[in-house]
């Protein structure tokens, strides 16, 4: 069995058992966005995580 494959089941197995396995639903993100972020998207979050290439 390739090695690559093998890596992939125990992540995916692994994420298949995380309590907080989406953003949306995890409570400090969604903090995060109430205190400081504002909407997902727009403004601060906009400006922080968003990355604009250029050639």
């Amino acid at each position: 069995m390739d090695i690559r494959t093998v890596r992939a089941s125990v992540l995916y197995n692994q994420d298949k058992k995380l309590t907080k396995r989406k953003s949306h639903d995890n409570a400090s993100m969604k903090k995060m966005y109430d205190t400081f972020m504002g909407e997902p998207g727009k403004g601060k979050a906009h400006e922080l995580l968003h990355i604009k290439y250029t050639k």
